[in-house]
C-alpha cells in the first residue's frame, strides 16, 4: 500500500472511531458491570410436545421445557444499583427463553434441576445453543399480563414479547456455562396455586452471548462463585469464565391464565467494555492529520 493511500485510511479509521463513540444504541448500558432486572411467567412442554397445563397433577421430568416470557424492568449500574434506565417507559427489552430439564435431584421435599439448551429453540431461533432472546421494543407493546387478555395466552404473551428488533441471544457455548434451580417444587400444580409472594426456588446461571446486537462489545466475568453454590453443578469449565452471570427465584402462579403455571423474578449481569474516550480519539485524528501535513511539506 502507498504510504497516502496508508494516511488516508488511518485518518478515515480515526474519524470513525471518533464517531461511533457518539452512537448510542436503545438500551443504554453503563461501562463495566450493568445489571438488568425483570418479570417472568413460564409454561411447560413435555418431551413429546404437549403443553402441560396446571390442574392435571403433572410432574416436572428430564425432557421437560420450560417456556418463559419476560419483560426487563431497569437497567442499573452493577456496583451501586443506580437506575441507568427504566425500560417500562420509552424504551422496552423483551424476550422469550426455553430450556430444557437435563436432570432432577431430588431433596427431602424439593429438588435441584439442571438445565441446558433444547434443540427446538436452537432451530427456533437459528442459534445451536441457545437458551434466551432479547427483543428491544416500541413503548407499551408489551405488558407482562398479556396471559389474561381474551384469546390464546401463549400467542399473545410470545407475539408481543419477540416482534420487536433483536438485541441479544445467550446460551450455552462454553464449558462454564450452567443454569441449575435449587429447591424447586416438581409439582406444577403446587406452583400454580402459590401465592405471588410465595417462592417455590432459586436459579442461578451463567451463559455465553452467542449472538451480540446490543451495540456494545462485551467481555466476561467470573461465574466462580456458583461453583461452590452448586456443588460443582455450575460453573465448571477451565477458566471459571462466562459472559453473563445471574440469579433469581421462582414465585407462585396464582392469578395467570393456563398453562403459564408460574411466575419468576432474575436479574443479570453484563460486563460492558468502555468506549474509548471521544476526546481521546478526536485528539488521535488531529494528530494524524498533523502528521499527513508534516510529511507532505
Amino acid at each position: 500500500m502507498k504510504l497516502k493511500n496508508f494516511k488516508q485510511s488511518l485518518l478515515l479509521g480515526a474519524a470513525a472511531l471518533c464517531c461511533s463513540a457518539f452512537v448510542s444504541a436503545g438500551i443504554t448500558l453503563p461501562s463495566g458491570l450493568a445489571k438488568l432486572e425483570d418479570d417472568d411467567i413460564e409454561y411447560v412442554i413435555d418431551a413429546e410436545g404437549n403443553i402441560q397445563f396446571p390442574g392435571a397433577g403433572y410432574q416436572l421430568v428430564a425432557g421437560d421445557r420450560l417456556r418463559t416470557v419476560f419483560q426487563l424492568g431497569a437497567v442499573l449500574e452493577g456496583g451501586t444499583n443506580t437506575v441507568v434506565q427504566n425500560l417500562t417507559g420509552a424504551q422496552e427489552l423483551t424476550g422469550i427463553a426455553e430450556i430444557e430439564i437435563l436432570a432432577i435431584i431430588p431433596s427431602g421435599l424439593t429438588s435441584t434441576i439442571v438445565f441446558g439448551p433444547s434443540a427446538s429453540f436452537a432451530a427456533e431461533t437459528g442459534t445451536p445453543g441457545a437458551m434466551v432472546t432479547f427483543y428491544e421494543q416500541n413503548p407499551g407493546d408489551f405488558d407482562i399480563d398479556c396471559h389474561s387478555l381474551p384469546g390464546d395466552p401463549i400467542t399473545n404473551c410470545e407475539t408481543a414479547a419477540s416482534n420487536g428488533n433483536h438485541w441479544l441471544t445467550a446460551g450455552f457455548g462454553d464449558p462454564d456455562d450452567f443454569w441449575v434451580s435449587l429447591g424447586s417444587q416438581t409439582d406444577i400444580d403446587t406452583v400454580a396455586s402459590a401465592p405471588e409472594a410465595f417462592t417455590l426456588g432459586t436459579v442461578n446461571y451463567g451463559l455465553t452471548v452467542l449472538v451480540n446486537e446490543t451495540g456494545y462489545e462485551l467481555e466476561e466475568q467470573s461465574c466462580g462463585f456458583f461453583a461452590g453454590l452448586t456443588g460443582g453443578l455450575a460453573c465448571a469449565g477451565d477458566d471459571s469464565m462466562t459472559d453473563l452471570i445471574g440469579s433469581g427465584t421462582i414465585q407462585g402462579g396464582a392469578g395467570l391464565a393456563a398453562p403459564f403455571f408460574a411466575r419468576s423474578d432474575f436479574d443479570f449481569i453484563l460486563n460492558r467494555i468502555p468506549e474509548p474516550a471521544p476526546v481521546a480519539l478526536l485528539g488521535l485524528g488531529l494528530a494524524l492529520l498533523g502528521f499527513s501535513k508534516r510529511k507532505r511539506r
